[in-house]
């Protein structure tokens, strides 16, 4: 065998290994990122979560003050009777408006939830049945409220957080939801 073909085998196992090391440090590299995405993943998760907290826990005062005054949620027939005075009186009057700002409230988070704001899970923990109440006690006052095409869509999205909790309750019985938290918490331990 010549010089020149062993030189060029030399270099071709040289240039094979060396493109061995690149595959590896490629293969390295692309395992790191995807633990770093799914570290990033279980954190944005858990910020949610947080956040949806934080919120909830921020605005209790704020809620009572909007709720004063107002049938409680669960008392559909009141909230009907309530909810045609207030009809009847027009919206320029206390009621109407006072019903207004509730629901908007609730609106707007129910907007945060579906925007994946905040998370759905935990609000239905903290305090679905509010959400569920509200988004059934209130069709009536609803639909009333909708019979114009400039308010077509109010409390669409407070209508659908009402139907998502309703889902996410009928789906799971308390144990079940308990386990699922259980898997969530000891997955987060272990990403640590």
């Amino acid at each position: 065998m010549s010089a020149e073909a062993v030189a060029a085998f030399v270099g071709a196992g040289v240039n094979f290994f060396a493109l061995l090391f690149v595959a590896g440090q490629v293969a390295v590299a692309n395992r790191q990122l995807r633990n770093a995405q799914a570290t990033t993943d279980v954190d944005i998760r858990r910020r949610k979560r947080q956040a949806t907290i934080d919120y909830f826990a921020n605005t209790v005062e704020y809620r009572n003050r909007l709720a004063k005054g107002l049938p409680d949620p669960r008392d559909a027939r009141e909230v009907e009777r309530t909810s045609r005075r207030a009809l009847a009186q027009g919206e320029k009057s206390k009621r109407f408006r006072s019903i207004i700002a509730y629901l908007d409230f609730y609106e707007a988070l129910a907007v945060a939830v579906a925007g994946d704001v905040y998370d759905l899970e935990v609000l239905n923990a903290v305090d679905g049945g509010t959400f569920r109440d509200i988004s059934r006690s209130y069709q009536p006052f609803f639909r009333a409220v909708r019979t114009s095409s400039a308010r077509n869509s109010w409390y669409v999205e407070l209508e659908w957080l009402g139907e998502q909790i309703v889902k996410l309750r009928g789906e799971h019985n308390y144990y079940e939801l308990l386990a699922r938290r259980d898997e969530r918490t000891q997955s987060l331990r272990l990403t640590r």
